[in-house]
């Protein structure tokens, strides 16, 4: 299993790699700071994660593209963007199958948009 879907998967950060779960771990203690996404984003690329990669990396070049923790009651545990371009907007695939409760989780959300946004364009 990639790790891309292992981390759809609720309650599974105990089964990621220690060193991934640890540069996740910097993403979601200040989404506001990049450079830990790009950190991720090497990683990825070197442990052969490439969608993830993707992910992380247009993040770490996009700093007007916030992430943060919901808002309201029901979503207080979740992370979600904010001011994400319209082009990216829209559902993903099995988006009720998608952990949002890890910063892992919403690049994974991203890498499928990514992906289905290549898929439209070409």
């Amino acid at each position: 299993m990639s790790l891309r879907r292992l981390v759809c998967v609720e309650r599974s950060r105990d089964l990621w790699p220690s060193e991934f779960s640890d540069l996740v771990a910097k993403c979601e203690e200040n989404p506001a700071d990049r450079t830990p996404f790009g950190v991720t984003a090497d990683w990825c690329d070197e442990n052969g994660e490439l969608e993830l990669a993707e992910a992380f990396r247009w993040m770490f070049k996009r700093p007007d593209v916030e992430i943060a923790k919901g808002d309201d009651v029901y979503q207080r545990d979740k992370w979600s963007f904010r001011l994400l371009p319209n082009s990216l907007a829209g559902d993903v695939p099995n988006p009720h199958f998608i952990d949002r409760t890890t910063i892992a989780g919403m690049m994974a959300d991203l890498a499928y948009r990514l992906q289905k946004l290549r898929e439209d364009l070409a």
